[in-house]
């Protein structure tokens, strides 16, 4: 017979023949009564099997299988399902249960279909954003920017409506892809699928973090409406399987608390790092303390990485150095680059344009650039490298070796977000500055007017 079994660190064959004998044994049957049986497992090593619940189905082990096997442990499901064949099987279920799992597997070899398990729904309901973004959080939304007395408060309030629904949108239907990769189209494994869906749950959060920001609107904040729906993380990195693969692991069970507390706190810190910078170091600050004590070094890098980019928007050029070094050691430590790279790219800042120190900015380059081509050269952090090195020309007067920084930066960033995103008028305008600072006043003039109609509409 045929028989496999996920298990990295030990022979799966070898474990599989156990669980079977023992099984075939209590039924008293010999192990050449199965032919061609296969197990499912997170990463199957093969293209379709029956799974862990059931092969427990069949053997009327009940749930301790399942509730072990997702439990998190790659042990968990193969020593719970061990635990359960090892007692003996009622003697008048023995024949019935064994012969009846031989014949559906025999029978469904022969007609060449794949046994698979039941697939979940992939429908993601209206629930799934409540209390995030729905009616009533629309209307406190709503209320509070229109209770502005900046007379743009009409305009920005319904464009902030628009801009979190659409968000909102892409959220569910990603959620839904992500789900359909795995158990519809079957061209993605369940540990992808998890690492997607981990993805879109902190982005939910930030959606969220967001919301309560925009609910409680004062004039600065609508002042700054654009830079907050900004801080958005765009949702295709959560479809993005070679930078979601490059993640470390998760925390283990006893830190899951208290990493999940952390990462709530961070993201309403980062809606406060694109309209009060100040705020975000205040807040940062402390809670780089609360990352580390957590024992989970990458949101301990993930905070310290914040809080450099914080202390770069406030113009605290040593403290961002400071905080961004620690990022960068903390994240080398757990082979956490998308971390690293972040704090790479703070760092060009910090040290070159904001202190001068030249050489090392170009020398930082070279070490963000690296880390981002081993993530694939995501378009989101890729762009932002190209902005840091384009100021570092730039503001050695070196215009015509930062233009070419720009332009990329503003191309890759029209393929992520569209031609009239905000986040392009932002290169835009930079572009625009260098542009003039060659002498071709004519094409900067056009960026410019480019730069104007994106920021009027957004």
């Amino acid at each position: 017979g045929q028989v496999a079994l996920c298990r990295s660190d030990e022979d799966p064959l070898t474990l599989a023949w156990t669980a079977v004998d023992r099984a075939l044994t209590a039924a008293g049957l010999e192990p050449e009564g199965i032919d061609g049986l296969w197990w499912g497992c997170t990463r199957p090593p093969f293209a379709e099997g029956p799974s862990w619940t059931h092969l427990a189905a069949t053997l009327r082990l009940g749930s301790r299988v399942d509730g072990a096997l997702l439990s998190g442990s790659p042990h968990a499901g193969m020593d719970a399902l061990l635990a359960a064949l090892s007692r003996p099987l009622e003697p008048r279920r023995r024949w019935p249960l064994v012969a009846a799992a031989v014949l559906t597997v025999s029978a469904l070899s022969v007609a060449g279909v794949a046994w698979r398990p039941r697939a979940p729904s992939c429908e993601v309901p209206a629930s799934a954003l409540a209390g995030v973004w729905d009616e009533a959080q629309r209307a406190r939304v709503q209320q509070a920017m229109l209770a502005s007395t900046v007379p743009f408060s009409k305009t920005t309030a319904a464009r902030v409506g628009q801009a979190l629904d659409a968000h909102a949108n892409q959220w569910a239907l990603a959620r839904r892809a992500a789900c359909e990769a795995t158990w519809v189209e079957r061209t993605q494994s369940e540990q992808l699928l998890d690492l997607r869906m981990r993805c879109l749950d902190r982005s939910r959060d930030e959606l969220g973090a967001v919301v309560a920001f925009f609910a409680q609107a004062d004039d600065a904040t609508m002042t700054s409406a654009t830079s907050v729906l900004s801080s958005l993380r765009p949702l295709a990195w959560c479809a993005d399987a070679r930078l979601l693969s490059s993640s470390v692991a998760p925390p283990t069970p006893a830190q899951a608390a208290a990493v999940t507390a952390v990462r709530e706190t961070l993201a309403r810190t980062q809606v406060l790092s694109a309209a009060r910078p100040k705020g975000a170091v205040d807040a940062l600050t402390p809670l780089a303390e609360t990352a580390k004590a957590t024992g989970y070094a990458p949101v301990h890098a993930e905070v310290l990485a914040d809080l450099a980019e914080a202390h770069l928007a406030n113009s605290d050029a040593k403290p961002a150095e400071t905080s961004a070094r620690e990022a960068i050691t903390v994240a080398d430590a757990v082979g956490d680059d998308v971390d690293r790279a972040r704090a790479l790219i703070t760092l060009i800042d910090a040290v070159g344009p904001e202190q001068a120190r030249w050489v090392e900015g170009l020398a930082v380059v070279k070490d963000a650039r690296a880390v981002v081509t081993r993530l694939g050269n995501d378009p989101g952090l890729e762009s932002l490298l190209e902005l840091r090195q384009g100021k570092l020309h730039y503001t050695q007067s070196q215009y015509g070796e930062a233009l070419p920084h720009y332009e990329k930066a503003l191309a890759l960033r029209e393929a992520r977000f569209g031609k009239d995103d905000a986040r392009v008028a932002e290169v835009l305008q930079l572009l625009a500055i260098c542009t003039g600072s060659l002498g071709k006043l004519d094409a900067a003039k056009v960026l410019y007017e480019r730069t104007l109609q994106i920021r009027e509409a957004t």
